[in-house]
C-alpha cells in the first residue's frame, strides 16, 4: 500500500530541461537564496508570507541529469523559498494528466503533498518570440489497482511499429535509472497477474499502443516519491525514445484510491 504524504512535496527537474538555474549549482543558490540573484534585492519574505529560514530539503541527482528536489513542509503554511529560484525562469506544472486531480485533492486536503516538474520558459518567451518547443510531454499517472496487493508496478505504454517486432531499446535502460533513485525495477517477460491485467485492461484500448510492464521495489511506500521517480522517468524516456512514448503510470494499492486515468479523453 502506498500512502498520501503531508509533509513532502516533489519538484522534478527533467533531464531536458535548460535553466539557469542549472541543477549543479542548486545547493550553493538553496544554501543562500536572498543573495543568489533570482529574487528582489532588499526583499523580506517573512512580510509576504514564506517561512523563513528555508525548510529542509533533499536533492536525489538524476542519471542523466537533472533530478528530484524533495521538500520537507506544508506548502499551504507559506511555501518553500529556493522554489522562486527555480521557478523564475520556468513553468512547475502538475504532470500532463494529474492536473485535475491535485485540484481536487487540494480543496480536500490543502495540506497534502504533491509532484510537479520544472518546464524552463523557451528562449525568447521574455520578447514573446518564441518557437513552438519539441512535445516532450508524456502522460504520466499513479493509479490505484485492488489486485496489485502488496506489489508495485509501472506501465510504459508506447505506440506499435509497423515493422515486426520493433521494440525501443530505451525501455531497457529503465531499471538502471531506477537504480539511481533507490528502486528496483524488473521489466516482465509475461504479462502481469491476470487479475492486475484484468482490471487495467479498460484504461489501454487503443490498439495501436502497447504496454512495457515493470515490477519495482524499493522507494518507500511514499506515493508521492514514487510518483516522482516515474516523472523523471518518463520524462527522459520520451526525451531519448521520441514521440513513440505516450505515457507512463504507477500501479500499485493508493490510500484514496486514485484512478486520473478515467478521466482521460484518450485511451492509448
Amino acid at each position: 500500500m502506498l500512502y498520501q504524504e503531508t509533509n513532502r512535496n516533489f519538484i522534478v527537474y527533467p533531464s531536458w530541461a535548460q535553466s539557469r538555474a542549472k541543477w549543479e549549482e542548486l545547493p550553493r543558490l538553496f544554501a543562500d537564496p536572498l543573495n543568489s540573484g533570482f529574487l528582489p534585492r532588499r526583499w523580506d519574505p517573512r512580510r509576504s508570507g514564506w517561512p523563513f529560514p528555508v525548510q529542509p530539503y533533499e536533492l536525489i541527482g538524476g542519471p542523466e541529469g537533472g533530478g528530484v528536489i524533495v521538500w520537507y513542509g506544508v506548502e499551504s503554511r507559506g511555501g518553500w523559498l529556493p522554489s522562486l529560484i527555480v521557478g523564475s525562469e520556468a513553468n512547475m506544472p502538475s504532470p500532463n494528466g494529474m492536473g485535475s486531480y491535485y485540484l481536487e485533492r487540494h480543496d480536500t486536503n490543502p495540506d497534502e503533498g504533491r509532484v510537479c516538474y520544472l518546464e524552463p520558459n523557451p528562449p525568447g518567451s521574455e520578447v514573446g518570440i518564441v518557437k513552438k518547443p519539441p512535445n516532450i510531454r508524456p502522460g504520466l499517472s499513479f493509479e490505484h489497482a485492488d489486485s496489485a496487493a502488496d506489489k508495485l508496478h509501472w506501465v510504459v505504454r508506447f505506440k506499435r511499429s509497423r515493422k515486426p517486432a520493433s521494440e525501443l531499446k530505451e525501455l531497457s535502460s529503465a531499471p538502471d535509472w531506477a537504480l539511481h533513485f533507490g528502486l528496483e525495477a524488473r521489466r516482465l517477460t509475461s504479462a502481469p497477474p491476470e487479475a492486475l491485467q484484468a482490471e487495467t485492461d479498460p484504461w489501454f484500448t487503443d490498439p495501436e499502443y502497447e504496454s512495457a510492464w515493470f515490477e519495482v521495489s524499493g522507494g518507500g511506500d511514499g506515493v508521492g516519491y514514487q510518483f516522482a521517480v516515474v516523472v523523471y522517468i518518463g520524462n527522459h524516456l520520451r526525451w531519448v525514445a521520441g514521440p513513440r512514448i505516450e505515457s507512463m503510470h504507477l500501479i500499485a494499492q493508493i490510500e484514496g484510491k486514485p484512478n486520473p486515468r478515467r478521466t482521460w479523453t484518450r485511451k492509448y
